[in-house]
């Protein structure tokens, strides 16, 4: 329809066009005008029909039984009378009884002179619109063998693509899998020079870095636990909650118990500590709990009740760990040896004070500590070393008596 238009508007201006040698215009030539219009239908195999500002036949070139001078009434909407009136171009069927076959008509207005609407063009364009299809099936062909080659092309080139790209995709996801399940030492083979070869580069160098690390933070684990295994203090650690995670020979020696049935277990189970002293027996909350709830370290004396019922007296430490999930660590330290040597140094100064208060209420006895039967000065139940026993001058010979002070 478009090129209808602009053929039609051609034909328009040429027989509106006005030469400067004097010559008039082919509309003010009506007979000039009808031989153009004939010639014109035998070169170009196209049906024009020319009317003037009335809608008066002036020239008509179509096999149409069409008379000049008669009126065109075969638009029946006055599409021709509206085209000449806004200058718009308008497409429309033909209404003529009398042929079979209702032609599709292009109306565009004729400017003579130029600005003034003298008449229009109605053009039928089916001819032209059968030479467009005839061109247009032949290049129907060209284009579907051409589309049908690219859609093979593409088709092909996306087969390579999509292969390499899942290539490249499932090296990368296996060594992420692999990765992720522990084997430090999983790298990618096979690295290509595209997208994807930077990729495994990049997975390899990050795979170096964690095997070394991983190294590394298995030689400082192993190091902590060995401290810890041969620490001499108990040392117990548990999660937020109060249930053991772990504790280490010292621990399980004094609590009496193995360690693997420690691990795990709720502390309350495993755990029993008293208060050392009586004055302390109203105290109702733990360490553990005290470190629990407040998050600080909280260190006292206690008595551990063995499975076998005897009661150890140990120092106790238990503090918060620097974690995310909130456990505690407890520290036991067993003073059974120091209290022991306390009690015997106790007993022995509550034997020595009876015998100098029985020395003093019976003088003329001699008792068994005492040499020389005074009761004033007795000896010390203790060894007692001299400041200078052991020492000796250095101009002294060997046995001579230091000098006297």
């Amino acid at each position: 329809m478009t090129e209808a238009i602009n053929v039609s508007r051609q034909f328009a201006q040429t027989i509106a066009f006005k030469p400067s040698d004097g010559q008039g215009a082919l509309l003010d030539q009506p007979e000039a005008l009808r031989q153009f219009v004939e010639a014109h239908r035998q070169s170009s195999k196209r049906d024009f029909i020319v009317v003037d500002r009335n809608k008066m036949i002036v020239a008509d070139s179509s096999d149409e039984q069409r008379v000049v001078g008669q009126l065109f009434d075969e638009d029946r909407n006055n599409e021709v009378g509206l085209t000449m009136e806004d200058g718009v171009p308008r497409h429309f069927l033909e209404d003529n009884d009398d042929s079979e076959y209702q032609h599709e008509l292009i109306a565009v207005p004729v400017e003579y002179p130029p600005g003034s609407v003298a008449g229009a063009v109605v053009l039928e364009y089916a001819p032209v619109l059968a030479a467009v299809q005839k061109q247009a099936n032949a290049m129907q062909w060209i284009v579907a063998l051409a589309a049908a080659a690219a859609m093979l092309a593409a088709m092909g080139l996306l087969t390579v693509v999509l292969r390499h790209f899942d290539f490249g995709l499932s090296s990368l996801t296996a060594g992420m899998k692999s990765l992720a399940e522990g084997q430090s030492g999983t790298r990618i083979a096979n690295v290509s020079n595209d997208e994807f070869g930077e990729l495994a580069k990049g997975f390899n160098a990050m795979a170096t870095e964690l095997e070394a690390s991983r190294a590394e933070l298995m030689v400082q684990k192993s190091y902590v636990e060995d401290i810890v295994q041969a620490a001499a203090e108990g040392i117990v650690v548990m999660d937020g909650g109060g249930r053991v995670v772990s504790a280490n020979p010292a621990a399980a020696a004094i609590l009496g118990l193995r360690a693997d049935r420690i691990a795990g277990q709720d502390w309350r189970s495993v755990i029993t500590m008293e208060p050392a002293k009586s004055s302390e027996a109203a105290q109702k909350t733990s360490l553990v709990e005290l470190a629990l709830s407040t998050g600080r370290q909280h260190q006292a004396e206690v008595r551990l009740v063995r499975p076998d019922g005897a009661r150890m007296p140990t120092i106790a430490s238990c503090g918060p760990l620097s974690g995310a999930e909130g456990g505690v660590v407890l520290t036991l330290s067993d003073i059974s040896e120091l209290r022991r040597a306390e009690g015997v140094v106790s007993e022995r100064a509550t034997s020595w004070q009876s015998s100098i208060a029985h020395c003093r209420r019976s003088p003329k006895r001699r008792p068994a500590w005492s040499s020389s039967g005074n009761c004033s000065r007795p000896a010390s139940p203790f060894p007692r070393r001299s400041r200078w026993s052991d020492r000796r001058w250095p101009n002294s010979s060997a046995g001579s008596p230091a000098p006297s002070i």
